[in-house]
């Protein structure tokens, strides 16, 4: 069995490039797929924005649709839609690093992609 890839957030500072931190940086230019939220009306959102030059051609970008609304239903069906997404590189041992802006800790969009993952896959 192939061992599972890890998911990682990194936090992507508050729209200057240069605020990410090293190790942030280290490990988003060794993972294979780097996923983000798209922004408003399908356009590059701010983490994308952010990240962009720090990227190599080979890897994944994994833009991931979280829809700007309050219904619970449509969100649900998006994080489970951007779950599943994810998972098919993790599962095939591709390490994920989702850049969002701010702080991943705090009301972070990071932090439902985790939780959603952990409901849908228990084993990651």
């Amino acid at each position: 069995m192939t061992k599972l890839g890890t998911l990682y957030g990194i936090s992507v500072g508050t729209g200057d490039p240069e605020l990410i931190t090293v190790k942030g940086l280290r490990i988003l230019q060794r993972s294979q797929v780097v996923a983000f939220p798209v922004g408003k009306s399908g356009q590059a959102g701010m983490a994308e924005a952010i990240v962009a030059s720090y990227l190599n051609p080979d890897q994944i970008r994994l833009p991931l649709n979280f829809p700007y609304v309050q219904d619970e239903t449509v969100l649900t069906e998006a994080w489970d839609i951007a779950a599943d997404q994810v998972w098919q590189y993790l599962k095939r041992g591709d390490d994920v690093s989702f850049a969002c802006e701010g702080d991943i800790s705090f009301y972070s969009t990071f932090n439902y992609l985790a939780l959603t993952m952990r409901s849908r896959y228990p084993e990651f």
